[in-house]
Formats: structure tokens, sequence, C-alpha cells
């Protein structure tokens, strides 16, 4: 053992689709117990969850739970047999230059890469000034609106151009959950700025044009 501490993922916790999450913890503390690791007080979460309806008698949710504890276990067979995993995540360091900057940071384009460039530039204390083209959100949403009515384009803000970039109108068939720690960052900060909670364990989690606008 180590004084440190380990986020342990148990996944393919199945239960019927009406069992707490309360539930799917106590089957995780159990299997934890079983390997001699100890959870921290309140370290456990859900990680993920998806829904299984393969079978119309019997819908139930998986969960992945996160276990945070300072017990290491370096057996990674014995982990792997438990279907245990350990979270690979990690908060991204920016990694800083030993010159100021003479003039502010300029990021072209206000879609999702320059959105979310702009926010981590910001937090770690630069001054960014952020172009796009197109126009707000809720110009974007007159724009298209416009556009279906009388089918004459706005080139400049439209469906494609604008704040949010193409995805704010997705039609719902766009999700995110790409194997790629930067993911959990994103959905992170979408959390922070009001999108639902559930997105952070929602096997394919999609925010959603409705929420996205406002």
């Amino acid at each position: 053992m180590e004084n440190k501490t380990v986020t342990y993922i148990l996944n393919n916790i199945s239960l019927p689709y009406n069992a707490s999450v309360e539930e799917a913890f106590s089957v995780a503390k159990k299997k934890l117990s079983s390997l001699g690791i100890r959870v921290e007080r309140g370290g456990l979460y859900v990680y993920r969850r998806s829904i299984d309806a393969r079978r119309r008698s019997d819908i139930r949710f998986v969960y992945s739970v996160a276990a945070i504890s300072q017990t290491v276990v370096k057996n990674a067979d014995r982990l792997k047999a438990a279907g245990i995993s350990v979270d690979a995540y990690l908060e991204p360091t920016p990694v800083f230059g030993d010159k100021k900057c003479k003039a502010p940071i300029v990021v072209v384009g206000a879609g999702p890469a320059g959105l979310f460039s702009t926010l981590m530039l910001a937090e770690a204390g630069f001054f960014v000034v952020l172009l796009e083209r197109g126009g707000s959100v809720a110009e974007r949403k007159t724009a298209v609106a416009d556009f279906f009515r009388t089918r004459i384009l706005d080139t400049s803000t439209n469906i494609q151009f604008g704040a949010g970039g193409a995805g704010t109108f997705s039609d719902g068939k766009l999700v995110t959950r790409i194997n790629d720690s930067m993911s959990t960052y994103i959905l992170k900060r979408l959390v922070e700025f009001g999108a639902p909670k559930e997105i952070l364990y929602t096997a394919k989690p999609h925010v959603g044009t409705d929420v996205l606008s406002v």
C-alpha cells in the first residue's frame, strides 16, 4: 500500500432500470471490499451509465462506478479479472513559455475548438481575442428561422457560421464520448455553464440545441 489516491472504475454493474444509484454503489463497495480496497468517505460516484434494452421484458441500466481510494492494487490482472480499471483521466495542464506575450492571443472561429481554446487560455491567465464571422446564438436562431421561411441565405450568419459552430443546430444524432481525457474536461466545463449533470456519466451524452442556445 502507498499513501496516494487512486480512482478505480468498476464496470458492467447491471441493474433493473428502476434500481437506485445507491444499489449500484452497494454492488461496487462489496466488490472492492472483496479485494481489500477501502473507499474514501463520499468517494463513490457514477462514472458512466448506459441502457440495455435488448430484452423488452428486462430493461436494465449498466453502470460504471468510480471509487476513490488510498488502497493501491498493483496486480493489474487481478483488477481486470474483477472488471475494474484505473481512471487515467488527468486535468489538462497548460505548458507555459518563458517569454511574455507582446500582444493579445487571437483565436479565429467560435466553434467548439475556438471556444475551448479561448477558455483554456483565459483560465491560464492570457488575454485572448476571439474572432467570429457569424453572429451570436440568438442572432443565428433568427437568421436560420428567416432562411427556412424565405430561403434567402445570410452568408455570414447561418447554420454553418456563428457562435457555437455548425453543431449548435445539430439534429440530435451527434453525441460526445470519445476515448480522450480531454472529453471529461469539456463535459465538466459544459456542466459548469449550465448543461445537465447527467452528461458527465451518460454513455452517449448530448447537450442539445435547446440547452446550448440559452
